[in-house]
């Protein structure tokens, strides 16, 4: 409806009107408010998965170092190709 009252109006405060009126019926509706936007901007940090204790305990540093620096950091968890652990050989024939 935002979308709509922008481009259908003729001038900035027609469209700032509109977006009142919208407001005052959305409340008078009940209509569910958006959730706050979270300030700051996520920090996404790659490390290897070993294993799921070792997985717990980053993401607990990392809550713990995101609440410190007031940014979010968020762990991304990558394993291992299968080609990267086995090393293949080729074999030669005489």
């Amino acid at each position: 409806m935002f979308d709509r009252a922008h481009r259908l109006s003729s001038s900035w405060t027609y469209f700032s009107d509109d977006c009142d009126r919208f407001k005052t019926i959305f409340s008078w509706l009940k209509y569910p408010q958006p959730p706050p936007k979270e300030t700051g901007d996520i920090v996404l940090v790659v490390l290897p998965f070993k294993d799921e204790v070792f997985a717990d305990t980053i993401k607990k540093q990392l809550k713990d170092l995101s609440l410190i620096v007031q940014t979010t950091i968020q762990p991304v968890f990558v394993s291992r190709k299968l080609d990267q652990e086995l090393k293949v050989q080729e074999s030669y024939r005489l």
